[in-house]
């Protein structure tokens, strides 16, 4: 993740460039940046972000998506590194890049968003920023939301950083439940699944990647420090049991949202963020052969 051409936090790296996150699996991280941002406008350098996130990150080459999305409503040409030339790099390894452009479609056209959505062989969307994204309540919003707090009591934080790590998965359920309570059952019914993971700070679910967690006392919690490794394994044994149920029922409950969601005709259709990033990702990868599981 990157933010650019924001001179309202100006970079000590050339043209206002900052990296926010690189690749992680940590949506908490992710969470917590998106809801850290501000702008106060400025010059929008894009071909020097597509640049910047073409040397910097870990681009790994096989059979996945590789995909970048940029968003912003300067005309597309600003700054010093052509995008053109930014966009045949990405396109050269394997890379599509997304134009969004923050405003009326036709602008757009004439800032080159469209040009440098064809140059990265992607998707020209535009979107009205100011425009939010419509999450619908439902009768089962509460419960899930009452469910994912009996999630969080299963999480053992472990490590270095594990107390941080916990914080912050509860921080980022308020930032949600901020924009309403709708938004925090979506949250909610994402960490019920198996993209959410915590293997770098929960002892649960690192103990499924690697039982051999558990001899590492030093990094465990003070808590767990006088049982023995049996002991040990049968409370995270245990845990892991219980979040299983908790996740199941949210799923479940979910269902019912998702299809309560489907039926109501005020359902968004698109035209902001959320759906025309989801709606091109979904495009895209039907082209490359997936198949788009039905949530």
């Amino acid at each position: 993740m990157y933010e650019y051409g924001n001179e309202g936090r100006r970079s000590s790296r050339q043209f206002e460039i900052n990296q926010l996150s690189g690749f992680t699996t940590d949506m908490d991280l992710i969470s917590e940046k998106l809801f850290s941002l501000t702008t106060n406008g400025g010059d929008e350098f894009c071909g020097a972000v597509i640049k910047a996130s073409l040397d910097e990150l870990t681009w790994k080459r096989g059979d996945g998506m590789r995909i970048i999305y940029i968003a912003g409503n300067e005309p597309f040409t600003q700054g010093p590194v052509g995008f053109a030339g930014a966009c045949a790099d990405a396109v050269e390894k394997g890379i599509i890049v997304n134009t969004i452009h923050c405003g009326d479609c036709e602008e757009g056209v004439r800032g080159s968003w469209q040009a440098g959505a064809r140059a990265g062989k992607g998707e020209y969307l535009c979107i009205n920023q100011d425009q939010r994204t419509v999450y619908i309540q439902t009768p089962y919003d509460d419960q899930i939301n009452a469910l994912n707090a009996q999630l969080n009591d299963t999480y053992i934080p472990m490590g270095r950083r594990g107390e941080e790590k916990k914080f912050n998965q509860t921080r980022q359920d308020a930032n949600a439940q901020s924009y309403d309570k709708a938004n925090a059952a979506e949250r909610s019914a994402f960490k019920s699944s198996k993209n959410y993971k915590a293997e770098d700070w929960d002892l649960v679910d690192a103990y499924k990647k690697d039982k051999k967690v558990v001899d590492n006392r030093a990094e465990l919690p003070d808590s767990l420090q006088n049982l023995s490794i049996e002991e040990m394994e049968a409370k995270i044994q245990a845990i892991t049991a219980q979040r299983g149920t908790i996740q199941q029922q949210m799923q479940d409950l979910d269902a019912k949202r998702r299809s309560y969601i489907e039926q109501q005709p005020t359902k968004s259709a698109g035209g902001d963020l959320e759906n025309s990033i989801l709606q091109s990702l979904r495009k895209q990868a039907a082209e490359k052969g997936f198949e788009i599981e039905k949530l």
